[in-house]
């Protein structure tokens, strides 16, 4: 009938009633694919670009990084604000586009996967389970203290299989953005300010990178393809292997 025709149409993202059904499921936790069906079965689609964005974004980073940390440093961090890339930035980026570009990109990928799990419960920690290198040791370590002291264990240590785990488990999400938004501002400054207290070193080592940039591209760019295979292969996976568990 028409009816079903229409129930069997891909969803529009752009869709008011698909933005309510998507708050909803985030706001209230793990939702039923079966119920819903032509809004619900574009979630994993939706997760699967956001994932795959932030992992192709974090791996441009790491492979173009001896070139971007001098002549673009701010862009290097917005690609991928990791530690390193940070404690390498921390002298040549104004403190201002420091903690906003640096404390976005990391909040950012932290919502992703803190939302992946609130939305998908148990299916998003059986595949992070096999998708997320370390996730099988974390949830052994943190499911039961997760329940019983979130911030704390939150704070002590954030990474993606946790907040999958956090975002299963229902952690409030004041909890959630309280810790994060704190963890990342304090992390931000103690980087910046040992970068501070370095910053003859940290100039020192960013000389030898632009001297030997083209040299480094080598390693970097081995490296960012065999991490960026694994990484990719689970995600593009993702939509079919969730549907399938409904």
């Amino acid at each position: 009938s028409p009816n079903n025709k229409r129930d069997r149409k891909t969803p529009n993202i752009f869709d008011k009633s698909y933005h309510r059904l998507l708050r909803t499921a985030w706001l209230d936790g793990p939702v039923a694919l079966g119920s819903s069906m032509p809004y619900l079965k574009a979630l994993p689609i939706v997760f699967a670009v956001a994932l795959l964005a932030l992992n192709i974004a974090g791996k441009c980073g790491e492979l173009f990084a001896p070139s971007l940390v001098n002549e673009h440093p701010l862009i290097l961090i917005l690609l991928n604000a990791n530690n390193v890339h940070l404690a390498l930035t921390a002298t040549s980026i104004p403190e201002f586009q420091y903690y906003i570009v640096g404390g976005l990109r990391r909040f950012v990928e932290d919502s992703v996967y803190f939302s992946f799990g609130r939305v998908f419960g148990e299916l998003a920690i059986a595949w992070a389970r096999t998708s997320l290198p370390g996730a099988v040791k974390v949830f052994a370590k943190f499911e039961t203290w997760l329940t019983r002291a979130a911030p704390l264990v939150l704070s002590v240590y954030p990474s993606g299989p946790l907040w999958v785990l956090a975002g299963a488990t229902k952690v409030p999400v004041k909890v959630f953005c309280g810790v994060t938004l704190i963890g990342i501002g304090f992390r931000l400054w103690l980087i910046r300010s040992i970068g501070g207290v370095l910053s003859s070193q940290v100039n020192t080592l960013l000389e030898l990178v632009k001297e030997y940039q083209h040299m480094l591209m080598v390693p970097t760019t081995i490296i960012a393809i065999l991490g960026l295979i694994p990484a990719v292969l689970p995600i593009i996976k993702l939509p079919q292997g969730l549907l399938k568990k409904t």
